[in-house]
């Protein structure tokens, strides 16, 4: 199902695609430091931005079950940095052959398709089956 990118004046670029344009410009990342930034960037426009636990499970999750993004072994990392806390920093790169996906641009539909029906056609949909 196609659909139109949609982000709100001031939202953009979407969070996929900030996810990947920053992928592509650094090889690898840890998701910290990317929420870092979009944080950094859209405090700047006076938008809204999301929680660190949202922006995790809603985008990286899901990156990393549509197999859009991988981890990097920490030996493969320049400058790896072990983070604090009880695990190690994970680092991720884009997939190979995954840069120009679609589902950059709507993460959740790829994931669910039927998540981009809205909430009343969903709830049809899982009844019927």
């Amino acid at each position: 199902m196609e659909r139109p990118v949609f982000a709100p004046p001031g939202l953009e670029p979407p969070c996929g695609i900030f996810i990947r344009d920053k992928l592509k410009e650094r090889d690898y990342e840890y998701p910290y430091k990317l929420w870092k930034e979009l944080v950094e960037e859209r405090k700047e426009r006076g938008n809204k931005y999301p929680s660190y636990k949202s922006f995790y499970k809603n985008y990286f999750t899901k990156l990393k079950d549509i197999n859009l993004i991988e981890k990097v072994p920490s030996e493969e990392v320049e400058d790896y940095e072990e983070g604090f806390g009880p695990s190690p920093r994970q680092y991720y790169q884009i997939a190979d052959g995954m840069e120009d996906s679609d589902c950059w641009y709507h993460p959740q539909t790829c994931y669910d398709p039927l998540s981009g029906l809205g909430a009343e056609d969903y709830r049809e949909l899982k009844e019927d089956t």
